[in-house]
């Protein structure tokens, strides 16, 4: 299996194979929102790229950050578990994990996120086939990761090994 970053014309040609569903932001909602994020979760019903990385559509954003009190980021994807991924008003990523209620700096772009969890889709789609990872599977995943940011694979919330 060749695990790779996948530019982001294959991972918008991915995301238009997501059932559509059109709808806006409200126009109260005054958050600067990286172009391409409103172009594509405006366009889309909420989709599971990796079982960590569920991208919201525009309604259940709205819905998700109704129930925060984040005024400085936006809630654009989840886990299922709790824990979201935020975007910045720069556009740049955190997590936030809801035991210790931390917002993490992951140093990446929504794009970038986006790269981040069709990575490790194929992580996922690799241990389908296979038993464990193997070492030279860890090294090409970190590699990856390090790739969109020289500490990402370091700051993933996330064990893959």
């Amino acid at each position: 299996m060749n695990i790779k970053i996948i530019d982001i014309t294959n991972i918008e040609n991915a995301l238009a194979t997501v059932e559509k569903s059109q709808h806006n932001f409200p126009k109260a909602l005054d958050f600067p929102f990286p172009d391409l994020y409103r172009k594509w979760v405006t366009q889309i019903k909420t989709v599971e790229i990796t079982a960590d990385f569920i991208l919201f559509n525009a309604v259940a954003a709205v819905n998700e950050n109704k129930d925060f009190d984040f005024k400085e980021y936006w809630i654009f994807a989840g886990t299922g578990q709790g824990d979201c991924w935020l975007l910045d008003k720069y556009g740049m990523v955190l997590f936030y994990c809801h035991d210790t209620e931390e917002c993490l700096p992951m140093h990446i772009s929504f794009e970038q996120s986006l790269q981040m969890a069709f990575l490790l889709r194929q992580l996922e789609e690799y241990l389908d086939q296979e038993e464990e990872i193997t070492p030279t599977i860890k090294a090409t995943i970190e590699q990856c990761l390090n790739e969109l940011h020289p500490d990402l694979s370091s700051n993933y919330p996330f064990l893959f090994m």
